[in-house]
């Protein structure tokens, strides 16, 4: 009985894992679209900024964009 639980339990553990790699998957190509769309739509040297700033305040571009 408990082995069968732990093998349920291992089971959901890896069907768990499987959901997120699947859905981390399809976070980064919506996160490519976004990208995409915003470096159209954007003057070039508002992209420049962006990419400048996004890699040095990589934990605070969240918070830059909500004061925007």
């Amino acid at each position: 009985m408990i082995d069968n639980m732990i093998m349920m339990l291992e089971k959901y553990a890896t069907h768990l894992e499987d959901l997120v790699a699947e859905r981390t998957c399809e976070l980064e190509a919506e996160k490519a679209k976004t990208e995409n769309l915003l470096y159209r739509m954007l003057p070039q040297y508002v992209n420049c900024l962006l990419d400048c700033f996004v890699e040095c305040n990589t934990d605070s571009a969240i918070s830059w964009w909500s004061v925007q």
